[in-house]
């Protein structure tokens, strides 16, 4: 999307990308060959340049969202949603 592009470095989309997922930063840090250190540090830029948009990202879960959002990372959708008594319910 043009946020993306136009605020996210292409370290940044990387980053998000597997962070926003529920990946560890040690484990963005392996996948991306950079230290947990930079990762921290691109994590809280991408924060701070959503913050600055007015968009809230303060959770891992508004980033996934974000990131869901900006198409870095697929929606998922359940073929079959649980049924609760016949009728669909998030499970939350």
């Amino acid at each position: 999307s043009a946020f993306v592009t136009s605020a996210l470095t292409p370290s940044e989309q990387e980053v998000l990308s597997l962070y926003a997922t529920g990946a560890e930063a040690s484990f963005v840090a392996r996948q991306l060959s950079l230290s947990i250190h930079t990762v921290n540090t691109y994590v809280s830029r991408i924060r701070r340049k959503f913050m600055d948009a007015g968009v809230p990202a303060g959770s891992r879960v508004d980033l996934l969202v974000r990131a869901q959002a900006e198409g870095l990372v697929p929606t998922l959708r359940l073929a079959h949603p649980p049924q609760v008594h016949g009728r669909w319910r998030p499970r939350w």
